[in-house]
């Protein structure tokens, strides 16, 4: 997965659904629930909810971070 680093994350809250996110990017949810069991995006439990950590998705990609694969946030 190709990450655009163009996106302004100023104003964007450091976590989001899996919904939320899916529109954010344009992609189909189904998408975004195999990045997230694929742990190819970073997430945090929040409840019983597995969100998107934005902030550390924004921080990669700060970083320099261009591909997001399978296992890349195993650790999580």
């Amino acid at each position: 997965m190709e990450v655009d680093t163009k996106i302004n994350m100023i104003a964007i809250p450091p976590v989001m659904s899996q919904a939320q996110f899916a529109a954010f990017v344009g992609k189909d949810e189904k998408t975004i629930r195999s990045w997230v069991i694929t742990r190819a995006v970073p997430t945090i439990k929040m409840g019983g909810s597995r969100l998107i950590n934005l902030e550390k998705f924004r921080t990669d990609l700060a970083a320099g971070k261009d591909e997001f694969v399978k296992g890349d946030y195993d650790d999580v």
